[in-house]
């Protein structure tokens, strides 16, 4: 199966604030599809470039997160502590040094089956079921049922942009600007409205 040349695109604006709507961070990064083929991993940027290179400790734990399995995730290479649980306290431990890793918020394919087309709850609920453990790979959480702009108020308090709503029915279109994900930043977020465009989230 092939990989997408570029992700979704959200287009910038207001949250909905709608329950037919779920809510993620939108984390500081790089934009990727890594692609697994059972061995080993490939990282394309947002811009359809290749990072396998630039990130090579992020491209072995994927592969090695995935198990053997066929995948092709999306996501954002960050430098943060986690994106799995980003509002918990901080723990008494010494903090790690600066690592650079891969958090995941959407998966295209899995096991050369294409789930380009299955809407957004049904993709989060087969990505969430993985089990993608590893110290460099987390899957980044998403909300449901909770106020968008207590959501922006909690963002403003992480290393993150803003948060991206996304319609829960919305199937994946590559390379795409989809009004179906919408980009609120916490810097723009009470600037006048201005027209959507595209957002590389």
């Amino acid at each position: 199966m092939s990989v997408p040349r570029t992700p979704m695109l959200a287009v910038t604006g207001r949250p909905p604030d709608n329950p037919a709507w779920a809510i993620e961070l939108q984390w500081e990064g790089a934009r990727v599809l890594a692609a697994c083929d059972g061995t080993t991993c490939h990282l394309q940027g947002g811009d359809g470039s290749d990072l396998t290179g630039s990130y090579p400790e992020v491209a072995a734990a994927v592969a090695a997160a995935a198990h053997g399995r066929v995948l092709t995730l999306d996501g954002v290479i960050t430098e943060i502590a986690t994106c799995a649980e980003p509002f918990a306290p901080p723990h008494d431990s010494p903090e790690l040094p600066p690592a650079v890793r891969l958090c995941a918020f959407d998966l295209l394919s899995a096991e050369e089956q294409d789930l380009t087309s299955w809407p957004y709850l049904a993709r989060r609920h087969h990505l969430e079921g993985l089990g993608l453990e590893h110290a460099l790979v987390s899957v980044a959480p998403s909300w449901r049922g909770v106020e968008a702009e207590a959501m922006l108020a909690a963002a403003a308090q992480q290393h993150v942009r803003g948060i991206v709503s996304k319609e829960i029915e919305s199937t994946y279109h590559p390379g795409r600007c989809s009004l179906s994900w919408i980009a609120t930043s916490i810097r723009n977020h009470f600037a006048p409205t201005q027209a959507p465009v595209a957002a590389r989230v």
